[in-house]
């Protein structure tokens, strides 16, 4: 993952979209910048097909959304934030999300069963081996 800017702002979440709404704090090298640019971010809650559980600086708090055009955005919470817009997610269950990681990486691996839909030619070794390294931390 390359950073391009680093954002400050609010994530609002509803039945069917995800809206952020930010200003940036830090350039792609990590310094803080005087000249505030704002961003906005949406995309709905169908789009969605996995949730993973991301670090920023080795701290284990951030979120990575995929969605289903190929799109990823990563947010950085505090910790009770993220477990409080997972429970959300798993309660509105959105149509195409397949992975919520709620558990240890290994363990929401483990239980999506990868390694057995790869060993009964379900998957391919390049999907497989891709799968595993989004679930490497």
């Amino acid at each position: 993952i390359t950073i391009a800017a680093v954002y400050e702002g609010n994530l609002s979440l509803n039945r069917t979209e995800v809206c952020f709404d930010g200003v940036q704090v830090k350039d792609e090298y990590l310094f803080s910048i005087e000249g505030f640019s704002s961003k906005t971010v949406e995309f709905n809650l169908s789009e969605i097909v996995w949730v993973l559980h991301r670090s920023y600086l080795h701290i284990d708090r951030g979120l990575e959304f995929f969605c289903n055009d190929g799109r990823s955005y990563f947010f950085y919470f505090s910790l009770p934030d993220r477990n409080q817009i997972l429970k959300i997610l798993s309660d509105y269950r959105p149509p195409n999300l397949s992975v919520l990681q709620r558990t240890s990486s290994q363990r929401c691996f483990s239980e999506q069963r990868f390694t057995e839909k790869w060993l009964n030619k379900e998957i391919s070794t390049y999907d497989y081996l891709m799968t595993v390294n989004f679930f490497i931390q």
